[in-house]
């Protein structure tokens, strides 16, 4: 639990604090609590003249305390709430009656525990000392952490809670609710409670506050943070806050810009057991200066120099020492750790089969160099020659001098290609004859060159004509701009008709003694049947390696008229020749 107090009130820290649980039913006190002090921070102004001229000075103090809820104990369903009251407010905040006797009470709700065993309520992160210059729009981010995930939040404005308590019992335990609101002054409200045009505002699901206010002084309001699930609210914060409206129209220091060596810059590299100084140009003049570490102010780092140890994003906030104006910021610095090695330039993408390197420059001396792939340790040095896509990472490692360590990465992937579809892929055709082969692609514009030139109607048509005079492998390349070329084979297979002869005379004498047939050696799964004047088959072969030689069974057969069947086989399974052979003795 924490709050924001003046400073008078520094003697809290020596007391613990009391909150108290009760049952939102019936009111009735459910538990207490005693939370010790745990801290004391101060809250740094952006602005140090603007915050000096309204004499603002302000604390967080924290408490805290393990305290074990039980659900049987925390189990109503209309759930509890818990309090912390105190007298008094700032006396010069110009939007309420009688601020310096009117009291606060900080106040969560919660649910059912025995409903939401793993409820965790969301917290208020303490702001930057922001103030707000007339007629000019502000915006401040007040979004809570949550830790239940699972959860909506809902922002709004409300009037501030005062308390039973006044100057006689200013610490006394807070009573039951409920809690008195305070009361505002004339022309203030709920909805108006910084004037301006507009007036303050939250944003519901953001928690961006915005106001372009139109009246200067100390303003106090209350956030109200609602949590949902499914719907269903089930539980609340409460926070109270005070800002300033000043009249900054006067002036507007020159806008300080962050340098490094000398030089503006906006983004640094760190080693973790480094340290490096950041200063502001034009630091010269009567100025002030705040720096920021992501967005918040950073207690005690005012002067126009920082030291930074830790990564993160850093500003700086310029204004004046003795009036409160206009302030400027400067850019942002992204300190982040030290890389060692930097990339040589190299297309990050690369074609299949292809082979391309990478090489890293090391920005310091003695930095020991080592490659992995995809998690895996692949070499040392300064480059590698890769085949394969991947993400390849370089260690860079200086600790032997300078304690420094670094790692860097790289993806490398493979190239798109068209997808091409080729049709037929393969072909047999005879020879003289012509045959079409298409070619698609995935996209619209690419293009077609094939190999050889030969025999070919068109070398770079999409759907060329072949007319190949002998077994040729064409290659069609589909090429793509932007993408990677794409090789694929036609095999178109020339096939010569078969020359069967009509006798032949088997008598040994050295001529037309086998019946040879011209063109069988094209078609190795080819077969040949010969059959009898009565049927019978009386040869076969599938191959026709060894010609018929006119007999059956070792036995010369008579001269005499024979049918023959030829089926090719494979490269032309539905073609058969028939016909007759005369044998001659």
């Amino acid at each position: 639990m924490y709050t924001l107090l003046p400073v008078e009130l520094d003697n809290m820290q020596n007391l613990a604090q009391q909150v108290r649980f009760f049952s939102k039913k019936d009111n009735k006190r459910v538990q207490d609590a005693y939370l010790s002090f745990e801290k004391m921070t101060d809250l740094v102004y952006d602005n140090y003249s603007c915050a000096q001229l309204r004499r603002l000075a302000t604390r967080e103090f924290t408490y805290s305390k393990i305290v074990v809820l039980t659900s049987n104990q925390f189990s109503d369903t209309q759930g509890y709430y818990l309090s912390w009251a105190r007298c008094c407010r700032n006396a010069d905040i110009d939007n309420i009656k009688n601020a310096n006797n009117t009291g606060l009470t900080m106040y969560v709700e919660f649910p059912s525990l025995k409903d939401y065993p793993d409820y965790s309520s969301p917290k208020f992160k303490i702001p930057n000392g922001d103030y707000i210059c007339i007629l000019k729009p502000f915006k401040l981010q007040m979004a809570v952490e949550k830790k239940m995930q699972d959860t909506e939040i809902r922002y709004s404005i409300v009037t501030p809670y005062g308390s039973h308590n006044d100057l006689l019992n200013y610490d006394n335990p807070p009573k039951p609710g409920p809690y008195p609101s305070v009361l505002w002054g004339e022309g203030f409200s709920e909805s108006n409670s910084i004037k301006g045009s507009p007036a303050l505002s939250v944003h519901p699901q953001t928690g961006v506050l915005s106001v372009k206010a139109n009246q200067t002084g100390l303003f106090t309001f209350t956030i109200q943070c609602e949590q949902f699930k499914s719907g269903k609210l089930i539980g609340l914060v409460r926070q109270d806050f005070q800002l300033p409206v000043v009249d900054c129209r006067v002036n507007t220091p020159p806008e300080g810009k962050i340098l490094y060596k000398g030089q503006v810059t906006d983004e640094v590299g760190l080693c973790p057991n480094e340290s490096i100084l950041l200063t502001v140009s034009d630091a010269g003049g009567s100025y002030n200066f705040q720096w920021q570490k992501n967005g918040e102010n950073l207690l005690g780092e005012n002067t126009p120099r920082i030291n930074v140890k830790d990564f993160g994003d850093y500003t700086v906030i310029k204004s004046y020492q003795a009036l409160c104006a206009n302030d400027t910021i400067s850019q942002i610095v992204k300190v982040k750790p030290l890389i060692l090695t930097e990339f040589l330039p190299l297309p990050k993408e690369f074609c299949k089969g292809e082979t391309t390197t990478i090489e890293v420059i090391p920005l310091r001396t003695n930095v020991d160099l080592s490659w992995s792939k995809n998690g895996k340790y692949i070499t040392n040095g300064t480059r590698i020659r890769i085949t394969e896509p991947g993400i390849y990472k370089i260690y860079a490692d200086a600790t032997k001098i300078e304690g420094c360590y670094s790692e860097d990465s790289i993806e490398i992937s493979l190239k798109k290609e068209p997808i091409i579809k080729v049709n037929p892929t393969r072909a047999s055709i005879y020879k003289g004859q012509s045959i079409l082969i298409s070619v698609e692609s995935s996209e619209s514009n690419t293009l077609f060159s094939w190999s050889p030139n030969k025999w070919i109607s068109n070398i770079n048509s999409q759907n060329p004509e072949f007319t190949p005079q002998q077994s040729t492998t064409y290659t069609c390349v589909a090429e793509t701009e932007g993408m990677c070329p794409v090789k694929s084979e036609i095999d178109i297979s020339v096939i010569q008709s078969l020359l069967i002869p009509s006798a032949f005379t088997p008598n040994q004498d050295g001529h037309n003694d086998i019946w040879y047939i011209v063109g069988t050696e094209q078609f190795e799964e080819i077969e040949v049947s010969i059959f009898n004047r009565w049927g019978n088959l009386i040869f076969y072969s599938r191959g026709y390696k060894d010609p018929w030689d006119g007999k059956f069974n070792g036995e010369d057969l008579p001269s005499d008229t024979y049918t023959y069947q030829i089926k090719k086989g494979s490269l032309d399974e539905n073609y058969v020749y028939s016909g007759t052979v005369n044998l001659f003795r």
